[in-house]
């Protein structure tokens, strides 16, 4: 709205003529509120005294009597003339809360003190009147004071607190001034110094002396009025000589890339302003070595975990500080004894190689090459109908650790989220999807929290990458092709979920999100994997072993499987010996036999519970491997 435009005043402007596309500014996005305000206002007797009809937009409102507001922003009373309705009316003021005339028609007039307002309702004269609650009404009619009993006097505030400076050096001299309004009869003033009580400041304006100690000090004002009190928002002085500054940590950072071996040294570099601060190291695990300088040696823990190193700085002006946190691994072990809850190597089947239940269910789920090019060893999705699902079962939803690995290759990349794996997705227990920013995403809920962490790379139609993503209890991490890429800290129970575990999709019933591509490889651990296996996952084809395996071909069979004591091995070339070798995941040998034939009973020993890779080696030099589970 401006007061005066094209020669004309008031004209309401809009975006329309000026920009071009209209010839008026005559629509519902500009010049609406003129017609609005049109509607609501009229002139009174007394110019710059405007009448507002108060029911004109109130659509909604039960509003049965006329009513209408005045302000008179003179400096003296007015008297103002209102026209009533045919009949006869009493005037009510709702500001005031009382009668101003009584069994009056035609035109008549009131009086609007100085820089006041009247809020006028016409209503039936000589009738009885009702409160409830805040309502004032006409007994068996209308409402005619929404606000009855409401106290309209402004409450005591600070308009303004201000300070000429907000530096300056001892024994400078600020000048502060604390302006009220709403204050009625004797108004004091308390200034208070870092909350102790400035003796002898009670006026509305201070001239502080900076003390001869440098430093931040924090001033306030606390105004008391007609039993009520109100404070200022505080004004920090720094009291400091020329030249000084706040301390600042301009860098901070650590030697190496996440995970950090237990036990492992950091050094840390940090620069800090200005050089004459103070600082001090501290760290939640671990011990420091040459912490009275700026390039710490920092040696972490012999545990696992997420641990913190925190740099103060310090002077005179104030206190900064900055934490990093370091992830912290096992990067020796590279062997887990047990933990495969699920494999599905997805060659012509969906069944559960690690064990004889969980196993899965496709629908319409096309065969495809791996990521070797091996025909009808993978699963492909094309479309939102296609998907495979394991069955809900309660032995799943595990809530201590879990990991999983699995092979993609996305065929399509839409501005949309698709669901790789999911169990109950985000809002129940995981998921892993492709962003539509083309980036793999591992989502975890716990007790704590839902937590994700992106690929910082994005995919690519028609490449096959490989990924692991697990949840130890203290972290969440994503890895591609054996290596870390990212992490962040997580703790508390895995949220458990009623519904199936699916590969393309959500869930069985959400068709949205569906994954286009290719899927391989997929496991499901109930424990923490160390970065070594991690490491080796791209490589275990078929098996869950990171040995380099040869071509197998054949096939054999074990029972019982998990064993405890002794098995039974059968293998194709019946009467034919051969030899069977017992290896850990890591690919060390535990255990040979020669001279081995079909149906023979095998007792090893020394194998503690746990999984293994067994080998048979026939006379023509075949080779034939199978996972080995042994139970106490």
């Amino acid at each position: 709205m401006k007061q005066v435009a094209n020669g004309k005043s008031p004209y309401a402007v809009g975006d329309a003529v000026k920009g071009g596309w209209a010839t008026t500014d005559l629509s519902l996005y500009s010049g609406s509120s003129v017609g609005y305000l049109a509607s609501i206002i009229s002139k009174t007797n007394v110019e710059g005294i405007l009448q507002i009809d108060l029911n004109k937009t109130d659509f909604r409102g039960e509003n049965t009597y006329p009513t209408f507001l005045y302000y008179n922003p003179e400096s003296t009373a007015q008297t103002v003339e209102i026209t009533l309705p045919t009949g006869t009316y009493d005037l009510y003021d709702a500001i005031s809360e009382s009668v101003l005339r009584t069994n009056v028609s035609g035109t008549v007039s009131f009086s609007v003190n100085a820089k006041a307002t009247r809020i006028l309702v016409i209503i039936p004269p000589a009738q009885s009147k009702q409160t409830v609650g805040r309502i004032r009404k006409i007994y068996g009619g209308g409402v005619m004071d929404y606000h009855y009993g409401y106290n309209y006097t402004n409450s005591l505030r600070i308009k303004a607190f201000t300070s000429d400076v907000t530096r300056t050096v001892s024994p400078g001299i600020v000048s502060f001034n604390c302006m009220v309004e709403n204050n009625i009869g004797t108004t004091t003033f308390k200034w208070y110094q870092n909350e102790a009580l400035i003796s002898g400041a009670n006026n509305s304006t201070l001239n502080w002396v900076a003390p001869s100690t440098s430093g931040t000090y924090a001033i306030r004002c606390e105004v008391s009025a007609d039993y009520k009190t109100v404070q200022s928002p505080v004004i920090n002085i720094i009291v400091a000589p020329e030249g000084e500054i706040p301390p600042e940590i301009n860098i901070l950072s650590l030697s190496g890339t996440a995970p950090y071996a237990t036990s492992g040294i950091i050094t840390a570099e940090a620069s800090i302003s200005p050089a004459t601060a103070s600082f001090n190291w501290s760290c939640s695990g671990g011990t420091l070595q040459n912490s009275s300088t700026l390039s710490p040696a920092w040696q972490l823990p012999d545990s696992p975990g997420i641990y913190t190193l925190t740099l103060t700085v310090d002077n005179l002006l104030g206190t900064v500080a900055k934490t990093r946190q370091v992830l912290v691994k096992d990067m020796q072990s590279g062997f887990i004894s047990d933990g495969l809850v699920a494999y599905y190597p997805l060659n012509g089947d969906t069944n559960n190689a690690a064990q004889d239940r969980f196993h899965a269910v496709s629908y319409d789920a096309v065969m495809a090459p791996d990521q070797r090019g091996n025909a009808d060893h993978a699963y492909a999705f094309s479309n939102s109908s296609q998907y495979v699902a394991i069955p809900p079962d309660a032995a799943l939803n595990f809530t201590d650790k879990l990991s999983v690995s699995l092979w993609v290759k996305p065929e399509e990349l839409p501005a949309y989220e698709q669901f790789v794996i999911s169990h109950g997705s985000y809002e129940e227990r995981y998921k892993m999807s492709i962003t539509p920013e083309r980036k793999m995403r591992w989502t975890l809920k716990t007790s704590n929290g839902i937590v994700d962490v992106d690929d910082d790379t994005a995919l690519q139609t028609g490449t096959f990458v490989h990924y692991a993503g697990q949840y130890t209890g203290y972290s969440l991490e994503l890895y591609r092709n054996g290596h870390l890429i990212a992490w962040k800290p997580l703790s508390g129970a895995i949220g458990t979920s009623n519904k199936s575990i699916t590969l393309a999709r959500k869930d069985e019933s959400e068709t949205n999100y569906s994954y286009k591509g290719t899927v391989d490889e997929v496991r499901i651990y109930n424990t923490e994997l160390p970065v070594k296996y991690i490491e080796k996952l791209p490589a275990m084809w078929d098996l869950a072993s990171g040995i380099n395996n040869p071509e197998y071909t054949g096939s054999i069979s074990i029972y019982p499987n998990p064993f405890q004591s002794s098995f039974t091995v059968r293998f194709d070339e019946k009467g034919s010996a051969c030899s069977l070798s017992i290896f850990n995941l890591q690919g060390k040998r535990l255990f040979h036999q020669q001279n081995l034939r079909s149906g023979d009973l095998i007792t090893p020993d020394k194998l503690s519970s746990g999984m293994y890779l067994l080998q048979t080696t026939s006379v023509t030099g075949k080779k034939v491997m199978v996972i080995l589970l042994k139970k106490n």
